[in-house]
């Protein structure tokens, strides 16, 4: 047989085989693994101070409320954090308004990871609120929301995390965000949560309960 006719053919079953073989790695089903389960009940409750500041406007922030451990994930493409929670208020009658803003946010802890001064955080609001009962009701009223979410973790992506400094705010550049959250999915870190809103015509803020569900996908 010619040589340059062998040559082809061998290069022909070379390319034929490598298509093959790129096909099946790229049809190979990805894992999704559990990697940790909480769940809180009454994890935060805010009570305003003084009955004569009801009708005012409250701010609130709760202290680190800690969820667990996430362990070390070298070959995970992505990190979920799924969430289930229900806040709580009560509306005095007499206020004239009655506004509530209620928000979440997650904050990763790693000290060998995360450089000294800096904090990894991703969070929203969850629901802004106006006038819910009418001032001319002559009874407290009372209102409960519940909600789901999920909070992404991506190697090579800062998605919606904020890596920032923690006294001015002001985030590090995407490509340090990105060499970070990517050591962070490498070696694995703690997981707490902020609850954070205002209130206004209202006695309290209880975050009833929440659920928090880790997976990974590699």
């Amino acid at each position: 047989m010619n040589k340059k006719l062998l040559v082809s053919l061998f290069l022909c079953l070379f390319i034929f085989s490598s298509g093959l073989f790129a096909e099946k790695k790229e049809e190979e089903a990805k894992t999704i693994q559990f990697l940790l389960r909480k769940d809180l009940l009454d994890a935060y409750y805010y009570e305003v101070e003084w009955r004569t500041k009801l009708c005012e406007v409250n701010i609130f922030k709760s202290d680190p409320i800690y969820l667990g451990h996430v362990p070390a994930s070298p070959k995970a493409e992505a990190i979920f954090f799924e969430l289930w929670f229900q806040y709580w208020y009560d509306f005095e009658f007499s206020c004239t308004k009655k506004r509530t803003t209620g928000g979440l946010s997650l904050e990763i802890i790693n000290p060998d990871v995360i450089p000294a001064g800096l904090e990894v955080l991703c969070g929203a609001t969850y629901f802004t609120l106006t006038d819910m009962f009418p001032g001319d009701w002559q009874t407290d009223g009372e209102d409960r929301m519940t909600f789901s979410d999920k909070y992404c973790l991506f190697r090579d992506n800062a998605w919606f995390w904020s890596v920032r400094d923690k006294d001015t705010k002001v985030p590090v550049s995407n490509e340090e965000a990105i060499s970070i959250i990517n050591k962070l999915i490498r070696k694995g870190f703690d997981i707490q949560f902020y609850v954070w809103g205002n209130v206004q015509g209202a006695y309290n803020m209880l975050l009833n309960w929440i659920c928090m569900e880790v997976t990974r996908i590699q």
